[in-house]
């Protein structure tokens, strides 16, 4: 299911989304947009996003990991 954001990026921008997210992710780059047309597969686009979701899980559990130990920190005290 699409959010509200990428429906809206759909809609008013020509490439599809899946583009946007790797091209502006932190593990991309905006180079990749030309390179997709000429050096990519659909099936490379879909290994990238892939990856880019585990790497934004791994980083969201470290996240939430690191903020319950300094909640439990300021709970000692």
């Amino acid at each position: 299911m699409k959010s509200a954001v990428e429906k809206q990026i759909e809609e008013e921008f020509s490439l599809p989304w899946q583009i946007y997210r790797v091209a502006t992710h932190e593990l991309g780059g905006l180079h990749l947009i030309k390179e997709m047309k000429t050096k990519y597969t659909v099936s490379d686009l879909y290994d990238m996003l892939e990856m880019l979701d585990a790497h934004d899980a791994l980083k969201k559990i470290a996240y939430e990991k690191a903020e319950a130990e300094a909640a439990a920190k300021r709970n000692q005290k």
